[in-house]
């Protein structure tokens, strides 16, 4: 699944209609019956929109629709935001295309899960290796009180290629990498492995050391994937 249609689709909630209104009868076809459902359940989020006007069947049509069209996307995010640019509706605030981007985009993943993470992973591989980097980053390492912004995080990827390019070992790439990050020289590996120069910080440095390994300079890969196992023995004897 596309992380940035995950985190639009979790955006806002999307609340199931109340009262007495009974939910739409079901049909024999299951994307179609999964569609209309989700459709009555989405109505509450888009009243009140532009899109306020278009019926459960409409909406659920378009969900299918946008389901067709990702079947041959490799841009699952772009395909959500150039779709939502065809659907015929009144003008209105910006607001409101961004409400209607959550509700196609929670539509899909739930009418077409399998479409949408095919189409994530035709993305991904396609995807800029700094896209890659920032992304494998922020997956496992936590958010310091430190401002670092990913032009931040791509340096110090940058300062481990050169050092693993240079012929230094991974050790001094971690030790360089936190000197680009944190502005601080002289640090051991033993106090950044052992949480000395702060438990997050070490957490980021290892991210970014295995990041900037797989995407940014992937001929290092192997050697740093082994060092990260021996590393995490250390640690855990």
């Amino acid at each position: 699944m596309s992380a940035r249609v995950a985190r639009l689709a979790a955006a806002v909630v999307l609340v199931a209609a109340c009262g007495d209104a009974a939910a739409p009868e079901t049909t024999a076809d299951p994307m179609v019956a999964s569609a209309s459902d989700y459709a009555f359940s989405a109505r509450r989020a888009i009243e009140g929109t532009r899109f306020e006007g278009l019926g459960d069947d409409e909406v659920a049509a378009l969900v299918i629709e946008l389901c067709d069209d990702l079947a041959a996307s490799s841009d699952p995010d772009a395909e959500v935001l150039a779709f939502l640019e065809g659907v015929d509706a009144p003008p209105g605030e910006a607001v409101d295309d961004r409400i209607m981007a959550v509700v196609l985009a929670e539509g899909a993943l739930t009418v077409c899960p399998a479409a949408v993470d095919a189409a994530a992973a035709r993305a991904w591989e396609v995807a800029d290796p700094e896209v890659r980097y920032l992304a494998a980053v922020a997956a496992v390492a936590p958010e310091l009180d430190e401002d670092l912004t990913g032009d931040d995080l791509v340096a110090a990827g940058r300062a481990v290629c050169s050092v693993l390019d240079g012929g230094g070992s991974p050790e001094e790439a971690v030790v360089a990498e936190f000197a680009e990050l944190f502005g601080i020289s002289g640090v051991s590996m033993d106090e950044i492995a052992s949480g000395a120069a702060g438990e997050r910080e070490g957490m980021l440095v290892g991210g970014v050391l295995g990041g900037a390994a797989s995407f940014l300079c992937p001929r290092h890969r192997d050697a740093v994937a082994a060092y990260l196992e021996v590393l995490a023995e250390e640690n855990a004897g």
